[in-house]
């Protein structure tokens, strides 16, 4: 697991060119952090596999932005913390059916949002998601101070 977190960092890295650490330096914290969220809000980790090999993960768990401004249902949301499936496997659903898994559980616990948080320049993955269903909230704005 700790090799594809340093795969996603790097692969992300390559596509934002903003200034995200080396996969290297981060999965131990990276995998430590998540640990540590999955287990205080309830979350679950996925695996799909196929011939006894990991073809994707999703990590996800209930997650309370703290937005007074939104209803409470809104406001408390499926988050999909991580979701990463193997190059060879893309477009071929495995990815939709971790994010099925994952909203049939999430319902099961009482939600009736999912969010997840895409690198702006991450075409490939935002128009995954908008594919299935996902939509534009709310977008940050970065500027370099100089």
């Amino acid at each position: 697991m700790g090799q594809a977190v340093a795969n996603i960092q790097d692969f992300e890295h390559e596509i934002v060119g903003y200034p995200l650490r080396p996969g290297r330096d981060v999965w131990e914290d990276y995998l430590s952090d998540l640990r540590n969220r999955l287990t205080a809000d309830k979350g679950i980790f996925l695996v799909a596999e196929a011939n006894q090999e990991i073809v994707g993960v999703l990590a996800g768990y209930a997650h309370e932005a703290g937005d007074c401004l939104v209803a409470s249902e809104f406001d408390r949301s499926a988050y999909i913390s991580d979701l990463f499936v193997q190059r060879e496997w893309r477009r071929q659903g495995v990815g939709t059916a971790l994010i099925r898994e994952f909203e049939r559980s999430m319902l099961a616990r009482g939600l009736h949002w999912m969010t997840v948080c895409v690198k702006s320049k991450n075409q490939t993955a935002r128009q995954a998601y908008q594919r299935y269903g996902f939509e534009d909230y709310e977008v940050t704005l970065t500027k370099r101070l100089v």
